[in-house]
């Protein structure tokens, strides 16, 4: 049976859309959703080819945030930290470790992701910034991608908040860590970041 090649923008774009599934229907890809944590913030599938981005927040305070502790592995929820010289980046709060956090060491906060394979592809993009007590690293996927900024050692203060940014997520799970080395009294960070899903305004699509 032949391939064709569809391509089609407009009003028209928009009925191929509405019929489309919105996923893809191999099992392998029904599987690996279906292993997704249950904590993983999920990106949106786009339902019509015109153009729209669609936003999910991941800020700090509002996703599910985990942390483990200086020389352990286990993760487990974050909780609300708060100190007046920490600057403010709203709608994201400072969070912290459950007990308190005045351990030296590095607190590493982590974030999942997952972007489904869908049948009408998007460009999705993460970007935010933060700030920490007392210094921090970002890693997407193990890859390194920023370091906190300003006065070194006060990563807290309104001159070392450091933007990050992802250009284009591939389907599949996504790990965003941040690891926030305090060297000494309290500690907390905090994250302003959103992932956003732009929809195409033309599609290719093969069929039989």
């Amino acid at each position: 049976m032949n391939t064709k090649l569809f391509r089609t923008a407009g009003p028209l774009a928009l009925v191929l859309a509405a019929t489309a599934p919105l996923t893809s229907a191999p099992a392998q890809d029904r599987s690996a959703a279906a292993a997704v944590p249950r904590a993983a913030v999920r990106v949106p599938c786009c339902r019509c080819v015109d153009g729209t981005a669609q936003t999910v927040r991941i800020d700090t305070g509002a996703a599910s945030w985990q942390v483990s502790n200086p020389g352990s592995t286990s993760l487990g929820p974050v909780a609300n930290a708060a100190n007046v010289s920490w600057v403010a980046l709203p709608p994201a709060r400072w969070v912290g470790p459950p007990t308190g956090g005045t351990s030296t060491g590095d607190f590493t906060y982590q974030l999942q992701i997952y972007v489904p394979r869908c049948t009408i592809p998007s460009q999705v993009r993460l970007a935010g910034r933060f700030a920490g007590d007392n210094s921090v690293r970002v890693f997407f996927d193990e890859r390194r991608i920023a370091a906190s900024g300003g006065t070194p050692n006060y990563g807290f203060l309104p001159g070392s908040v450091t933007p990050f940014a992802v250009s284009s997520l591939t389907p599949g799970l996504h790990t965003l860590r941040v690891v926030v080395t305090n060297s000494g009294g309290p500690t907390g960070v905090i994250v302003e970041a959103a992932l956003t899903a732009t929809c195409p305004r033309e599609i290719e699509q093969s069929g039989a």
